[in-house]
C-alpha cells in the first residue's frame, strides 16, 4: 500500500485524541519489529530517520527498504526524517521517499525549504523552544519541541498547529497525548520488544482503518513524454538525455528520470522520457522551476518539436 500523507495524518490524530507512534528505524531488524508491532495493534506508524546518524549511504539504502516494506503493509505509514540540516538534505530526503521533515537550521534556510517543501506537498517541521521563542517560526506545518517542554505547553498552543516530541523515550506517553500532543516519538531507550506498549500508550491501537479512510495517500505521478528529435539533433540524442537527466533530477519533488528509446526502428516516437514525481503539485513547481525552462528551451523544445506530453497517477 502507499504511503499516507503525512500532514492529515497528524491532525486527524490531533482531532481523534491520539498520538501517532514514531519509531527510530536505524536497521531492517527495527523496521520489522515496528511494522509487526503496528501489525498486531492494527495502529497507523510513522517511521523515523536521523539524517545525522545514518549518513548519506546509509540514508539511501535504509529509505529504500523502508519504502519497499511500506509498500507490502496495509497500514497507514508515513516517513519522518529528523535532524536535515539544509535544504539540499532535504530536497534529497523527499527524493529518496520521505513525506515528512523536521529541519534543523537558521530562519533564512527554513523559509527556502518551506517554500520548497509546499511545492512538492510535503509537510515540513521544525524545532521549537517555547520557553524562549514566544511565537515559532512561520510557515512551519509542525513543531518539534522537548519532552520537558512538552508536559508545560498551554493546550491552545497544541490548537494551533500539531506539536511532536521526537524522543520522548524518558516520559509516558499518555500524559503528553492528554496535551494534545499529535506524534510521539520512542527513541532508542524503548526496546523492540516495547514498541507494541509504545503504540497503546500513544492511544493508536485500533486507530489504523479510521486513519486509512481519512487520510490521502501519497500519490506519484509519470511524467510521461515521447518524442523524436530533428534529423540535425539526432546525432547529439545520447547527450541530450544525459544532460536532462543530470539537470532536471536536482529539481525538488523529482525521484527519478529515466530515459528510453524504442525498440522498433519504425515506432512512431523514438525517444521517450520517464520524470517521477512526488504528487501532482509537483507538476506545476517543475514546469516552472529555472532548471527545467533552461533545460527545456536550450535543449529539449527547439529539437523536439514533434513529442507527445502526458501525466499519469501511479
Amino acid at each position: 500500500m502507499p504511503l499516507q500523507q503525512l500532514g492529515p495524518m497528524l491532525h486527524q490524530a490531533q482531532a481523534q485524541g491520539f498520538a501517532l507512534p514514531a519509531c527510530r528505524v536505524t536497521d531492517l531488524n527495527t523496521l520489522d519489529a515496528a511494522l509487526r508491532a503496528a501489525d498486531q495493534c492494527d495502529a497507523p506508524l510513522v517511521l523515523q530517520v536521523d539524517a545525522a546518524s545514518a549518513g548519506p549511504p546509509g540514508l539511501t539504502l535504509l529509505l529504500a527498504a523502508i519504502e519497499a516494506a511500506a509498500a507490502d503493509s496495509v497500514l497507514p505509514l508515513a516517513i519522518l526524517l529528523d535532524q536535515a540540516r539544509s535544504r539540499a538534505e532535504a530536497i534529497e530526503a523527499i527524493r529518496l521517499g520521505c513525506t515528512g521533515l523536521l529541519l534543523e537550521a537558521d530562519a533564512a534556510e527554513l523559509a527556502a525549504a518551506v517554500e520548497m517543501a509546499r511545492g512538492c506537498d510535503i509537510p515540513l517541521g521544525g524545532r521549537w523552544d517555547p520557553d524562549r521563542d514566544a511565537d515559532a517560526a512561520a510557515g512551519l506545518d509542525f513543531l518539534a519541541l522537548e519532552a520537558a517542554a512538552a508536559t508545560r505547553i498551554r493546550p491552545d498552543r497544541t490548537r494551533q498547529r500539531p506539536l511532536l516530541v521526537g524522543d520522548a523515550s524518558g516520559q509516558e506517553p499518555a500524559p503528553l497525548v492528554q496535551q494534545g500532543l499529535a506524534l510521539l516519538g520512542m527513541g532508542l531507550a524503548v526496546s523492540t520488544a516495547q514498541i507494541g506498549d509504545w503504540i497503546r500508550g500513544c492511544g493508536a491501537a485500533d486507530k489504523a482503518a479510521g486513519l486509512r479512510r481519512a487520510c490521502p495517500l501519497m500519490q506519484p505521478v509519470e511524467h510521461l513524454i515521447i518524442y523524436n528529435l530533428s534529423l540535425e539533433a539526432e546525432p547529439r540524442a545520447a547527450e541530450i538525455m544525459a544532460q536532462g537527466r543530470k539537470v532536471l533530477s536536482q529539481i525538488p519533488g523529482v525521484r527519478r528520470v529515466l530515459t528510453g528509446t524504442a525498440l522498433k526502428q519504425d515506432a512512431q516516437f523514438q525517444l521517450c522520457w520517464l520524470v517521477r514525481f512526488t504528487g501532482p503539485s509537483v507538476i506545476a513547481s517543475y514546469r516552472d522551476h529555472p532548471l527545467h525552462v533552461e533545460y527545456a528551451d536550450t535543449w529539449f523544445r527547439p529539437y523536439a518539436a514533434d513529442r507527445i506530453s502526458i501525466d499519469y497517477l501511479l
